[in-house]
């Protein structure tokens, strides 16, 4: 894709009153021609909801083409990886007592009743569990159409793996996780 810098200046009785810079992007072409796609944007405008986009060539950009409502639930297991370690070496310096292997294992991540809950099954033998907590529900002009829970230090005490805590986003296909210390060292990605 290229940008282009371009500013618009408005007129009154031919004096300007009002001047706006903007940016405007473009695929490499002046009219992208023959081209054609639908991307489901998940959770808008409210969970539970999709928006199908469409590229509309008339117009060179994407336009809603069906909103729907009541498409999917969140609720499920999601099944995945987890990937914890000190995978960053220039991060650091880690509390003594953080176990700096890279570990691998599965990881089920529960949604019901606006909660979610976290299990994990390490590769090596060890495991890890989470008490469930509330999410929330993405909301105003910021959203990103997942679902958000962030677990504290206190409530991840039990899984070495997230001394910090962990954050958690779900939308109803797809759940990404990660820990809350400074160098990420924790990494989860699940499906449902």
């Amino acid at each position: 894709m290229a940008a282009a810098s371009t500013c618009a200046v408005a007129l009154a009785d031919g004096v300007p009153v009002a001047n706006i810079e903007f940016q405007a992007e473009n695929f490499g072409t002046e009219f992208l021609t023959g081209k054609s796609a639908d991307y489901d944007l998940l959770n808008f405008p409210e969970i539970g909801s999709i928006a199908t986009l469409r590229w509309d060539e008339s117009r060179q950009n994407f336009s809603v083409y069906v909103a729907a409502k009541n498409q999917f639930s969140v609720g499920g297991n999601y099944y995945g990886a987890l990937q914890t370690g000190a995978q960053n070496p220039a991060c650091g310096p880690f509390p003594p007592n953080r176990e700096l292997a890279i570990r691998h294992g599965k990881f089920v991540m529960s949604v019901a009743n606006s909660q979610l809950s976290l299990a994990a099954q390490y590769a090596d033998g060890g495991s890890c569990q989470l008490p469930a907590i509330a999410f929330e529900a993405p909301t105003g002009p910021n959203s990103d159409g997942y679902l958000h829970a962030r677990y504290d230090a206190a409530a991840t005490a039990a899984c070495a793996e997230f001394p910090q805590g962990l954050d958690v986003r779900v939308n109803g296909r797809r759940l990404d996780a990660h820990s809350l210390d400074n160098c990420r060292t924790a990494r989860v990605i699940a499906a449902q």
